[in-house]
Order: structure tokens, then C-alpha cells, then sequence
């Protein structure tokens, strides 16, 4: 009884409530008013607006929480979403060419990182890895197969890189055959007996590498 109640607003952040129990102010007792949880809100009172995975993560968040400002949201973005309001996502067809066997976002949380399926290479997986070529990095050149085992290296055609410059993936393969072998697969051999009738202390293949 004979109290009174005034009201403060000395801040934009939040308002104060006066309350005395007599005529004078000395026995007033001052109250904040701010949100119901403190730390919960991206807002300040009166507005009390609260962070949500929906509104401030693109709904692709394991969690949100209110920044160390209390200024905005930081959100955890769910597996293979990136970027501050987690809009981004990863997939193998969008960053990998199509041509990966999984994507994931990178350690900085600022892109994808590809791990490429066989035959392909580079970040985005648009390149034939070393020794393959075609249109579809399908094919592989070995040794074995390509050069009748007789090589001592093999590399695609237009040099053993991760792209060569035919279509940019390169269309055969290149044999460096071993010693007395020739020909482009290697499959030709020098010998003494069968290239100089037994009459030769040696044989070797020529320079232009077409035959004994």
C-alpha cells in the first residue's frame, strides 16, 4: 500500500523495473528484465529471438547455438554440409565429377574433398590417374598387357602424366621395350640365331628401333 511502480529502460538490451513499499525511493528494490534462459537467445529483450537449425542453419545442423557475442547463431552442420548457415552441401556428382567413390567436407569446413574411384585423379576427380586413359579413365596400361612383357616402363601415350593432351585423357599406351626387344608392344625380339643366322657375336636392336 502506497507503493509505486515506474519503469527504467536505461538500455536498449533490457529494461529495469522499480518497486517501493512507501512514499519514499530509498526503499525501492530495482529488477532486470531480460529472456527466460539466459544465453539462448540471438536477441536481446524485448525481442528474445531464439537461434533454430530451420531459420539460421538451412535446417542442415546437428545443433545451434547462440555466438560468443550473443550477436548470432554458430551452427554444427550436419555430415556433408558446409558454410556459416550450413547451405552447402557435398556430393560426388556436384564436386567430384561423378567420379568419386565418397566426398566429404574438408578439415577447414570450407569446401569438399574428393577420394576418387580407380582410374581417376586430381581435386575434383576430372583427371585420368597415372597410367590410365580413355574417355572414362577405364583402361589401364601395364606392362604385362600392353607390352608383351617385355618393357621396361610403360606410360600412356603423350607421357605418363595425370592428364595428357589427347582429349585430355590420352588414347594408348607408350612401351619403353627392355633390351634387344622392339616394336610397339614389344613383342619382337633380337636374337643371334634368328637375325643373324648364328653368325654374330652380338645383336642388337637399331637406332630407329624397327629392328636388328
Amino acid at each position: 500500500p502506497g507503493g509505486r511502480v515506474g519503469w527504467g529502460g536505461f538500455s536498449p538490451a533490457q529494461d529495469e523495473i522499480f518497486v517501493t513499499t512507501g512514499a519514499s525511493d530509498s526503499t525501492a528494490r530495482v529488477y532486470t528484465l531480460t529472456c527466460d534462459v539466459a544465453g539462448a537467445y540471438k536477441l536481446p529483450y524485448p525481442q528474445c529471438e531464439q537461434c533454430t537449425v530451420a531459420g539460421d542453419c538451412s535446417g542442415n545442423a546437428a545443433s545451434v547455438a547462440v555466438n560468443g557475442a550473443g550477436t548470432g547463431c554458430t551452427c554444427t552442420c550436419s555430415a556433408g554440409y558446409y558454410g556459416a548457415t550450413c547451405a552447402n552441401q557435398c556430393t560426388v556428382a556436384g564436386d567430384c565429377s561423378g567420379n568419386a567413390a565418397s566426398v566429404a567436407v574438408n578439415g577447414a569446413g570450407t569446401g569438399c574433398t574428393c577420394t576418387c574411384s580407380a582410374g581417376w585423379t586430381g581435386a575434383t576427380c576430372a583427371a585420368c590417374a597415372t597410367s590410365y586413359y580413355g574417355a572414362t579413365c577405364a583402361n589401364q596400361c601395364t606392362v604385362a598387357g600392353d607390352c608383351s612383357g617385355n618393357a621396361a616402363s610403360v606410360a600412356v601415350n603423350g607421357g605418363n602424366a595425370a592428364s595428357v593432351a589427347v582429349n585430355g585423357r590420352g588414347t594408348g599406351c607408350d612401351c619403353t621395350c627392355s633390351t634387344s626387344y622392339y616394336g610397339a608392344t614389344c613383342a619382337n625380339q633380337c636374337t643371334v640365331a634368328g637375325d643373324c643366322s648364328g653368325n654374330a657375336a652380338s645383336v642388337a636392336v637399331n637406332g630407329a628401333g624397327t629392328g636388328c
